[in-house]
């Protein structure tokens, strides 16, 4: 199975937060393959942009990368369109979803990967994206 981590496990994860440290070791002994998208790393380089330690913050998470193995993913022309095509059908429903994080659930349903996130309740509104259960 593929799984593709949100920018918030992997925030959770440099902080040491034990409950994500143990899911995500466990997961990255056992799994075939972990990714991220573009647009972590930017969502990621603007937090760190933003911290007083931004050396140690940029450091921490190219460091991660790299020892995990994890695969960047970039936007491309049938990303952009299931993230048209997920926009539309939110909007049709009178809803709104997030430009980042659907771009994330884009990246997902194109690649058909599991999503690993904390934020569970905006992805629920894109029905067929599969997300990791704890």
């Amino acid at each position: 199975m593929n799984y593709l981590l949100d920018t918030d496990q992997i925030i959770h994860y440099l902080k040491g937060e034990s409950h994500v440290v143990e899911r995500l070791n466990k997961l990255l002994a056992l799994a075939n393959s972990f990714f991220i998208s573009v647009i972590t790393i930017a969502e990621y380089y603007q937090g760190a942009h933003a911290s007083l330690n931004k050396q140690r913050e940029l450091k921490l998470f190219n460091e991660f990368l790299k020892i995990a193995e994890i695969e960047v993913i970039s936007i491309d022309e049938n990303i952009a369109k299931e993230y048209g095509r997920m926009q539309g059908v939110l909007q049709r429903q009178g809803l709104k979803g997030s430009g980042f994080d659907m771009l994330i659930a884009a990246v997902c349903l194109v690649h058909n990967f599991t999503l690993i996130t904390g934020n569970k309740k905006d992805f629920r509104r894109v029905k067929e994206l599969l997300l990791f259960e704890d």
